[in-house]
């Protein structure tokens, strides 16, 4: 009886592993549907095939499998494993509907609950991913922050001297964090290169690099000019202070108005919305 528990168990955990190539091929929003799909399946195949054992102790051993590994790894890192955590409540919704509609006799019936079921999930998979990703990624569902968050002091390396970009000049600041491994960050600048060369006089944005130990500064500044970028390039005087301003990935774009105060934090093309909004 446990040997035939640890076997399903074993297969339900392999089964993340296929899941993780769906994800890393598919994205998240496929690998959840296909995922719920493939556990409500696997919960009636293993009906079907152990007949010794009941539907609580199948459901059970199931749900073992998924959470042997996504228990330690949430408890190490949750951070970082944030991101697929809905993903794995969907897998286990999915063995509670499969186990509730087992009851149901007829076959043609079950497979119309996992229709609905799957409907269900594909709208929410496309509908609230992207909120979660900006929760995970900004610390907000929205983007544009429902309270300003007031911002003291950002003290920066230019070419020219140390100084602070909140200067009190009354415009509305860009601020875009970056560093010199980040990949997106660099697919990102022409994007803030059109913004600035658009609302030049009226917006100052800033391309703000959080460097690497030991890095050194002077390349950092010369490095996106000599691309061609012709956006204020700056270094974050204390590497960790974009952890105090609630920036967590890179890139991360932040709008700061008139009154220094963050009302903005999210990605750089869906920042020049808010920008129209306050210069209008």
């Amino acid at each position: 009886m446990m040997k035939k528990f640890f076997i399903i168990a074993t297969i339900s955990f392999l089964l993340l592993f296929l899941l993780g190539l769906i994800r890393y091929l598919l994205g998240i929003e496929s690998s959840t549907i296909i995922g719920c799909a493939i556990y409500y399946l696997f919960y009636y195949i293993c009906m079907q095939t152990q007949k010794t054992l009941d539907k609580t102790k199948v459901f059970l051993a199931t749900v073992f499998g998924i959470l042997i590994l996504n228990v330690p790894l949430r408890i190490t890192n949750f951070s970082s494993s944030l991101i697929t955590f809905p993903e794995m409540l969907f897998y286990i919704i999915s063995l509670v509907v499969a186990f509730l509609s087992y009851s149901e006799k007829k076959t043609v019936f079950r497979y119309i609950i996992l229709s609905i079921y799957l409907l269900a999930v594909s709208i929410a998979s496309l509908t609230l991913y992207p909120y979660w990703f900006n929760y995970v990624d900004y610390g907000n569902f929205s983007k544009q922050l429902k309270k300003a968050e007031i911002v003291n002091d950002i003290r920066v390396l230019t070419n020219k001297k140390n100084e602070k970009i909140l200067n009190g000049n009354g415009r509305i600041l860009i601020l875009d964090f970056w560093n010199s491994g980040c990949v997106a960050c660099f697919e990102k600048f022409p994007v803030l290169q059109k913004l600035n060369d658009k609302y030049s006089g009226r917006v100052d944005f800033f391309a703000v690099n959080v460097p690497f130990k030991n890095e050194n500064r002077l390349d950092i500044l010369k490095k996106l000019p000599e691309i061609g970028y012709t956006f204020n390039t700056v270094i974050l005087k204390d590497s960790l202070a974009y952890k105090e301003l609630g920036v967590k990935v890179f890139p991360t774009t932040l709008l700061i108005d008139k009154d220094d105060k963050i009302i903005y934090r999210g990605d750089i093309e869906s920042v020049e919305d808010v920008i129209r909004k306050l210069l209008n």
